[in-house]
């Protein structure tokens, strides 16, 4: 999937030296590409020639555009049978595995739920451990406190194209709650500020979920800072066996984490283009 953005100054979905240069022939890719949803193609003939493939999920500028882009000799025939060979290609090539999980009662979904406990597991980076406070030790911390509404919430992923439905969700409260410990745990979705605070100078474990946070004013008051991302359906279960060090957080960071906000670049929001 190419992305939003543009990469020195053409849109993703419509560059040729990602789509085809650095994606395919230096990485050798030989599936087939689709744009971001929606908004990812604007132009139809740039696209079509610098090989995205597929544009999803309204055509906005391929179907009848796309052919008129080829009658009119602006797209060629041959850049419309190589996207049309790399999709049918792709689709032969898994035919027999989407035929196989067709057939009721062949996926084993014991091995998908043990898989999503083994990547959220793994995924789970360690920013700070100062004192090894982490794991934690239930005879020396006996009081936990959860605080933040996303705790308690089956939040698994964006509500946009990368929304799934999971058959449960296991929150981070709920995989602390359940963990055998002898702890005691405290939730509390942070409506008051004050409150927030009251229950963290009682707790011998402070837990704050949320969205994007900017860490730089409280980082080096806490002795130890996990970031799990979107953990997935086994997301609760895998903090907590992180918590209490059944395993350890294996994830590095795919971003780099701004100290400031004065470090993020300016948005326009009024821009009319990207």
């Amino acid at each position: 999937m190419s992305a939003y953005n543009r990469y020195q100054g053409a849109m993703c979905g419509e560059n040729e030296y990602l789509l085809r240069q650095v994606l395919r022939n230096e990485w050798d890719f030989d599936g087939f590409t689709i744009c971001d949803f929606v908004w990812g193609v604007k132009d139809t003939v740039a696209s079509a020639s610098s090989g995205l493939d597929i544009e999803m999920p309204i055509t906005h500028f391929y179907g009848e555009k796309l052919l008129e882009a080829v009658r009119e000799g602006e797209v060629t025939e041959q850049t419309i049978d190589e996207s049309a060979l790399r999709i049918i290609r792709t689709l032969l090539a898994h035919e027999h595995f989407i035929e196989e999980h067709k057939k009721e009662g062949s996926c084993d979904y014991r091995k998908h739920q043990e898989l999503a406990l083994q990547c959220a597991r793994e995924g789970i980076t360690l920013l700070k451990n100062e004192d090894q406070l982490l794991p934690i030790d239930c005879k020396k911390r006996k009081k936990i406190v959860v605080l933040g509404s996303y705790a308690d919430r089956e939040n698994i992923g964006d509500r946009g194209s990368s929304q799934v439905y999971a058959p449960y969700v296991v929150t981070i409260l709920q995989g602390i709650t359940e963990y055998p410990s002898d702890a005691e745990v405290i939730y509390y979705s942070g409506e008051s500020a004050s409150h927030c605070r009251r229950l963290a100078k009682e707790a011998d474990v402070v837990l704050v979920g949320g969205s994007m946070i900017l860490m730089d004013e409280w980082k080096d008051q806490v002795g130890a800072i996990l970031m799990a991302y979107y953990p997935g359906m086994e997301g609760g279960k895998a903090v907590a066996d992180v918590l209490f060090g059944k395993t350890n957080p294996g994830g590095k960071l795919p971003f780099v984490i701004p100290k400031k906000k004065e470090d993020l670049p300016e948005i326009d929001w009024d821009a009319e283009e990207f």
